[in-house]
């Protein structure tokens, strides 16, 4: 929560929150992804706003990025967790 509240105020973050909506678990309440349509637009917006301000566009420039990729496990306690069952392809096809 605390490096997320720092990303939000930075110039060039535009934040999108999960949307709310039926889930996976078959429950209603936040979690959904955003919709492809605001991903969609926040993406061309950052683009508009990097060609108006050109140290948006160098954001990334000389930084070297960790791709993690595989399941995610959050321990509930020191006997049991919670995991999905990620291939980790996405994070493959990334790097």
């Amino acid at each position: 929560k605390k490096n997320w509240a720092e990303l939000e105020k930075l110039p060039n973050v535009i934040p999108l929150l999960p949307s709310q909506g039926l889930l996976a678990c078959d429950r209603i309440g936040d979690g959904r992804m955003a919709s492809p349509q605001l991903i969609q637009l926040a993406i061309e917006s950052t683009s508009i706003l990097s060609k108006r301000n050109y140290s948006l566009q160098q954001d990334l420039k000389g930084l070297k990025l960790l791709i993690t990729a595989g399941p995610t496990i959050e321990d509930i306690d020191s006997a049991r967790y919670i995991t999905n069952r990620s291939s980790g392809m996405m994070g493959v096809l990334l790097g």
